[in-house]
């Protein structure tokens, strides 16, 4: 479903349209595999294991 995502935010943006897609889990283990060719990043505040596990 990601990948549908992106597809279609690079095709909206070759038209000056933008698409964002915001992902929610509860799960502080989850990883996802690159997304369109590119790695997914966390945010600045959950960028380390420890602080997305709450210890």
């Amino acid at each position: 479903m990601l990948n549908i995502i992106a597809d279609n935010a690079r095709r909206a943006a070759l038209f000056g349209r933008r698409v964002i897609c915001l992902v929610h889990s509860s799960d502080p283990q989850i990883t996802f595999a690159p997304v369109g060719a590119k790695p997914i990043a966390w945010n600045d505040t959950e960028s380390s294991d420890a602080s997305r596990q709450g210890t």
